[in-house]
């Protein structure tokens, strides 16, 4: 295999090592706080994210043709939905969770739509580095906040007598806009209210581990406005 002109490996991993390291895939952690006026059942609740993304930008263009040549011209910055996979517990109010704020979307008994600003949260999702022994995001090296982030679809759940492994499904995640934490960007709707926050990180480990273990959190319960 031909290496590039001027390629150096040592010189290549002492810029590398000066810089950290290279990050790892598997540390970070994902705090979601949900409406405000959103209620789930009351008792413990298992956030337990396997794999995420962190979001992308893109710039929305418009093509303009001068004298035969043509470019493309930014004008605004769009945002796709991030996709969030989770693994369930036997008492299922991962997926319970997501059923409620789904529903609480859309009212199922009426199907009238709620109000947008009573639908949306918050979700921050920050990566560390090998160093760092616990995963609390005021020690994370880059945190993504996802502002006015809601549920816009549930991935169905696969059953089958011959298929005895964990089970998951997925969340896709639609949000106004997203910034990195710190930067002029965060305003305060990413920090603002006294909500209910659940916290999930992988601390390193793999998912046979997370499974065997899992995550616990508690959320206080709130009420959800009468309809």
């Amino acid at each position: 295999m031909t290496r590039p002109t001027g390629f150096n490996p040592t010189e290549f991993m002492s810029s590398v090592e000066e810089m950290g390291g290279l990050s790892r895939r598997n540390r970070y952690s994902m705090s979601i706080t949900p409406p405000k006026t959103f209620s789930v059942p009351t008792g413990k609740i298992d956030f337990l994210a396997i794999s995420c993304l962190l979001p992308s930008k893109q710039f929305a263009t418009t093509e303009n043709r001068m004298y035969g040549f043509s470019k493309n011209i930014p004008y605004d910055v769009t945002y796709e939905p991030i996709l969030v996979t989770f693994f369930n517990p036997n008492d299922w109010s991962t997926r319970k969770f997501w059923d409620e704020w789904i529903d609480y979307i859309q009212y199922p008994d009426s199907f009238n739509m709620n109000y947008y600003s009573r639908c949306t949260g918050t979700i921050e999702i920050s990566v560390y580095d090998e160093e760092t022994a616990e995963l609390n995001p005021n020690n994370a090296k880059y945190t993504a906040v996802l502002q006015e982030a809601w549920p816009e679809r549930m991935s169905a759940y696969a059953l089958g007598y011959e298929n005895s492994d964990h089970g998951n499904f997925e969340i896709s995640i639609r949000y106004k806009q997203w910034f990195e934490k710190g930067t002029s960007r965060h305003s305060k709707a990413a920090d603002a209210g006294s909500r209910n926050t659940f916290t999930t990180t992988t601390h390193g480990r793999n998912t046979s581990e997370l499974a065997a273990a899992g995550s616990r959190t508690h959320r206080s319960g709130t009420t959800i406005p009468k309809r």
